[in-house]
């Protein structure tokens, strides 16, 4: 554990803290800001919005953008900011003027500093082999779109600038998705064709609800479940929105070893993701690997 740490915060950062706690209930995420600070040499958390940005020993250019999504969008848990079905402009999920439910954001004179930022950040990333973005919030999960206020800002610019991959938690998954080229943002003369990976990396927490999905589609209780949502299956993976690639879940809090966690191996000839589930063990090979796909560098 004694490597660089790069943090962003999440609703549980900023929402309630136990009852027991003394003073202020409110979670302050800029007490993790201020300890950075400090200088423990492993954290590190300038601000809200900063980047990340290294050169391997292979001279490979790596930059990750880090967004703060409950600044943009508020606190959430299961339920987050959806379109207004009744408003006509909610019919396309990039229209701007569509009314968003839900949508509180914990910081709005930041908000609009904040696109503009991002863009500038995107913007001015033409010469790195891999850019990524992460945030706390799921942009695109397996299945859907999950948040629209970050979805119809960020996901036109990750695809005007190439960014090859959105790193999301809140939801205690793996997942692996695209957006479908079935939805496009209006008023543009050519196709976006959903390049950017959305991968979820929640599973550092045990038990996910979500999987009660798995009961309703199939009658029966799974504990863990590897692949994608029976009813995207019966529609090959699309569902009008995302493409779901992959998604792993673990439904039993009772086992400790449950869980999983996310790596990257980055070379300068491919980035290999790999989704590493406590599904099964052997003292041999140790972890599995649920699920493993490449991303080749932005110049090629």
């Amino acid at each position: 554990m004694m490597v660089p740490w790069y943090p962003t915060l999440g609703n549980h950062d900023w929402a309630m803290l136990p009852a027991d706690t003394e003073g202020d209930r409110k979670g302050n995420g800029w007490a993790q800001i201020e300890y950075s600070a400090h200088g423990s040499g492993r954290w590190t958390f300038p601000d809200l919005f900063y980047t990340i940005e290294y050169t391997t020993s292979d001279d490979t250019k790596v930059k990750i953008i880090m967004i703060e999504t409950t600044s943009l969008t508020g606190i959430h848990s299961s339920k987050k900011p959806g379109p207004d079905r009744t408003d006509q402009n909610c019919k396309n999920p990039y229209n701007l003027d569509c009314e968003l439910k839900r949508l509180n954001p914990l910081f709005p004179e930041l908000v609009e500093w904040a696109w503009e930022w991002v863009e500038n950040e995107l913007e001015s990333s033409g010469d790195v082999d891999y850019l990524f973005a992460a945030g706390h919030y799921q942009i695109v999960e397996t299945g859907g779109i999950w948040d629209y206020q970050l979805f119809r800002h960020l996901d036109p610019l990750f695809e005007k600038y190439g960014v090859q991959a959105y790193f999301q938690g809140h939801r205690h998954t793996h997942e692996h998705a695209t957006r479908s080229p079935k939805i496009q943002p209006e008023g543009l003369d050519f196709e976006l064709p959903g390049s950017v990976h959305y991968i979820t990396t929640g599973a550092g927490a045990h038990y996910d609800t979500e999987t009660m999905l798995f009961e309703q589609y199939l009658g029966q209780d799974i504990p863990t479940r590897s692949g994608c949502h029976p009813k995207f299956e019966k529609q090959g993976n699309d569902m009008g929105e995302a493409i779901c690639y992959y998604y792993w879940a673990n439904q039993n809090s009772s086992k400790q070893e449950d869980g999983g966690f996310v790596s990257v191996k980055i070379t300068k000839e491919k980035a290999i993701v790999r989704m590493i589930t406590s599904e099964t063990y052997s003292d041999e090979n140790g972890r599995s690997i649920g699920h493993e796909f490449e991303i080749l560098p932005r110049n090629k």
